[in-house]
């Protein structure tokens, strides 16, 4: 077998690592094994490995510094969350959760498409200390579609989960998370735990667009009056919407938590914002959805400006105020 030169970075999509060519063969993740120093590496981006990669490259990855666990990706391209939960996807969830764990200390690490959030206990043990850049991000409406529930929320990790990243993890420069809000008003207790990190400057955060508690008629549905009911039928937006005002005032609600923070740029979007048509973002051709909005909100000079973009159709609309 030939052996390739060594990689220092390797992003890979569906991948089929399991394959055979019969029974006598080895399995592609063998093979990829066995053709290349694996030790080298030092960025991986990967979407869902099967638990025969997690098997085979076990204690390969000596050199990694960076890790991207991904959604998969479907046969037209779009994302697809793991969105089973039954005993062998929570199986396959653990697993990657102690593959993690078994790699050396890595710099940045992002995991999404899970699901649910893996268990980071054991992950930050190996990696808190050495850890600048950690994405944690499930889709809103995935797993919505995918288990029949209309009432499926996304699950987030909890101000005390949060909390320990914040003990494990002081490092951290820039991080990324689902954040919870029920209705009505903002989550400060998240807040002000995500204000005491001591040496964080680039905070995202993902607030949910819909409840789907609530439902209303969209703006725009084209199909017959008595269709209305079956087809142009969605959820409510929670409340307070996320806007420029709101925006701004979570920015300054960080901020005012530490006097010394280092935190000069927030991100703050309300549903899947960026996600392409065809990619995972799901439309129906009745009726008007919901949108999207994303706020980004710097520091200049002692003066806190924001930009806002929404989706609309199939472009972004960008506005600025300060």
């Amino acid at each position: 077998m030939t052996v390739s030169p060594p990689l220092e970075n390797l992003t890979l999509s569906g991948y089929d690592w399991d394959f055979r060519v019969n029974s006598r063969e080895p399995s592609n993740a063998e093979q990829w094994r066995a053709s290349m120093d694996w030790s080298k590496l030092k960025r991986l981006d990967f979407s869902l490995p099967s638990n025969s990669f997690l098997e085979t490259f076990r204690g390969e990855l000596d050199g990694l510094e960076s890790l991207v666990l991904r959604h998969g990706s479907g046969f037209w391209g779009d994302e697809e969350t793991l969105c089973a939960f039954d005993a062998a996807a929570e199986k396959l969830r653990q697993n990657y959760t102690s593959f993690i764990a078994a790699l050396p200390p890595l710099h940045e690490l992002s995991i999404s498409g899970m699901g649910r959030p893996l268990n980071m206990t054991p992950i930050l043990e190996t990696h808190g200390a050495s850890l600048e850049k950690l994405r944690i991000h499930e889709f809103e409406h995935d797993c919505r579609y995918e288990t029949g529930n209309a009432t499926w929320v996304r699950p987030v990790l909890s101000v005390s989960e949060v909390e320990q990243i914040v003990l494990s993890a002081p490092n951290l420069k820039e991080l990324t998370l689902d954040v919870y809000r029920s209705s009505n008003k903002w989550p400060n207790s998240m807040l002000k735990t995500l204000s005491k990190f001591p040496h964080l400057t680039r905070l995202t955060m993902n607030f949910n667009l819909e409840d789907p508690s609530t439902s209303k008629y969209a703006e725009l549905c084209f199909v017959n009056e008595r269709a209305r009911d079956e087809y142009c039928t969605i959820h409510g937006l929670v409340e307070p919407q996320l806007n420029y005002t709101t925006a701004s005032e979570i920015f300054h609600t960080i901020r005012q938590y530490q006097a010394d923070t280092k935190l000069r740029h927030v991100t703050i979007s309300a549903g899947d914002f960026g996600r392409r048509v065809g990619g995972g973002l799901r439309l129906t051709p009745y009726y008007e959805w919901n949108k999207p909005v994303r706020y980004h909100c710097w520091m200049e000079e002692n003066i806190s400006k924001c930009t806002g973009q929404h989706h609309s159709r199939f472009d972004d609309e960008v506005f600025q105020w300060s």
